[in-house]
């Protein structure tokens, strides 16, 4: 199910991210309880170990709608938004009781600057979830030539 849902899945090296968040901490959610809240910026990148979350956008009446999924096995996070410190446009939600692995996005913004194969991953991983009309190409330079970029 989570492939039929999730399209973009087959086309993100889930592996790496799952060793690289298995070197942070490992956390519990209960359920109902925010891996991140909307309008805030987003601490971590997870690899869900067990359970499942809900990604949550609400509406300008306060409606709620449920915009995505994630399931053990796989990575959760505001993406790209966490590794360059911009705000949620929604919150994800644990829906049942749920152990995640939790790595900074600080910390993996910082190890992209000397390690060509995260930026690799993270710009992969960037394509396969957004649509190329949509990703921009700076998102995955090195901090100091972004900061060049933005100047």
């Amino acid at each position: 199910m989570t492939s039929q849902f999730n399209s973009y899945i087959d086309n993100i090296d889930v592996a790496y991210w799952r060793d690289l968040c298995r070197q942070g901490t490992l956390r519990h959610y209960e359920r109902g309880a925010e891996f991140i809240a909307a309008a805030t910026v987003g601490r971590y990148i997870g690899y869900v170990e067990t359970g499942a979350l809900k990604y949550v956008c609400y509406s300008s009446d306060g409606a709620e709608y449920v915009v995505g999924l994630e399931f053990a096995g796989h990575f959760v996070c505001d993406f790209p938004g966490c590794l360059y410190r911009q705000k949620s446009r929604c919150s994800i939600i644990a829906t049942v009781p749920s152990d995640i692995y939790c790595i900074p996005g600080a910390t993996v913004a910082e190890m992209m600057d000397a390690d060509a194969r995260l930026r690799e991953v993270v710009e992969s991983s960037t394509r396969a979830i957004f649509p190329p009309s949509m990703t921009v190409s700076w998102t995955c330079m090195p901090r100091h030539q972004r900061s060049a970029t933005t100047s």
